[in-house]
């Protein structure tokens, strides 16, 4: 089981090069940079209650565009991957974000894990022009549109939502059929949505299931609806607080990865977070 974090990397934090060379040093496989290109003041959606719930922290506000700093990440290690946590998809176009993603993968030698995501703030996302009702049909043609992108010569594509005509587009990504998508949610369509397009399942554990069994369940009986093998599609899971007695469990229930939140701070606090992160969990980080 892979041991990855997530920090939500700002104007006000560590700088992304430091840190991701820190975590590297550290031993973790991963890091999930979040992505928010802004957080409207009038709150049409609240805090999601599985991230917190309440006000909206500060680092929602500030963070760095998530490319540019998995870019600077990736350009300053050798072996650990970036990963996005989560980006979303809606909210770009699709043709740049194929360019993006594959230069990306191409620059870092593979290095690179797509998460995926609907996005919980309706008014980020109409801001940008989205109907709020169309946004997982829209994420699933962005997607195939990419893969059409990273793996075709001459690529076309023609959905409800978008279209492109016979187009040339290199570079390739470094992965083959490009880099995993990881798909972010817990919900009955989130769960529908990776049976059927995604490569893993990007999940913060529910309350009422918080080691993931009864998800996992209702994930690859979905699989099997689908004709689809169960073993086909992992789990990360998101947001542990790294204790080992869960870890354990998690590795013993198949996990392929577990994601660790490393807590905000100034400048060098949150590299203090980092180090007492692996401290905790050592022991995962040498298997």
């Amino acid at each position: 089981m892979h041991i990855g974090v997530m920090h939500f990397l700002t104007d006000t934090g560590p700088e992304p090069a430091r840190f991701a060379r820190r975590a590297e040093d550290l031993g973790f496989e991963s890091i999930f940079v979040p992505e928010h290109t802004h957080i409207p003041v009038s709150a049409s959606s609240p805090y999601p209650v599985a991230y917190g719930g309440g006000s909206i922290p500060d680092h929602y506000k500030r963070t760095l565009d998530q490319f540019v700093t998995m870019s600077f990440m990736a350009a300053a290690t050798s072996s650990i991957k970036v990963a996005s946590g989560v980006t979303l998809v809606a909210q770009h176009d699709p043709i740049d974000l194929a360019k993006q993603v594959a230069s990306l993968d191409h620059l870092s030698h593979g290095r690179f894990l797509f998460g995926v995501g609907f996005g919980w703030n309706r008014g980020e996302a109409e801001d940008h022009g989205i109907e709020w009702k169309d946004r997982v049909p829209l994420v699933r043609e962005k997607i195939e549109m990419m893969r059409r992108l990273w793996t075709c010569d001459e690529a076309e594509y023609e959905g409800d939502f978008v279209n492109l005509q016979r187009s040339w587009a290199w570079p390739k990504p470094a992965q083959v059929d490009g880099p995993p998508i990881l798909l972010g949610g817990a919900s009955r369509v989130a769960l529908q949505e990776a049976a059927l397009w995604a490569d893993s399942l990007y999940v913060i554990p529910p309350a009422d299931d918080p080691l993931l069994a009864r998800t996992t369940g209702r994930l690859h009986s979905m699989c099997q609806e689908m004709g689809r093998d169960p073993s086909s599609i992992g789990i990360t899971v998101a947001g542990s607080s790294g204790h080992p007695d869960v870890l354990e469990a998690y590795a013993e229930a198949g996990m392929e990865r577990v994601v660790i939140a490393i807590r905000q701070g100034h400048g060098s606090e949150s590299l203090a977070h980092l180090e007492r992160a692996a401290a905790r969990v050592e022991r995962f980080l040498a298997a």
